[in-house]
């Protein structure tokens, strides 16, 4: 399984962006859960991923807006 893995992976170079940063807060009630009501309501992973999907089942497999959407769904994430 290993060699398989490996054989598969020969030529693949991890996706690498800057992503800015967001501004320093403490950890606190408040924050929690002002950060878990902006992440269920601002982030759109599951459409994003869905699209994804799409494409890798698609006839036409486009790996250039595959790596868009990743990089728009870790944005989402992070």
């Amino acid at each position: 399984m290993v060699s398989v893995a490996e054989r598969n992976n020969k030529d693949v170079v991890p996706l690498f962006y800057n992503m800015a940063k967001a501004g320093k807060s403490k950890v606190n009630k408040n924050n929690i859960y002002d950060g878990l009501q902006n992440a269920y309501s601002n982030a759109n992973i599951g459409i994003v991923s869905n699209d994804i999907t799409k494409i890798w089942n698609s006839d036409d497999v486009d790996l250039d807006v595959i790596k868009l959407l990743c990089c728009e769904s870790n944005f989402a994430i992070d």
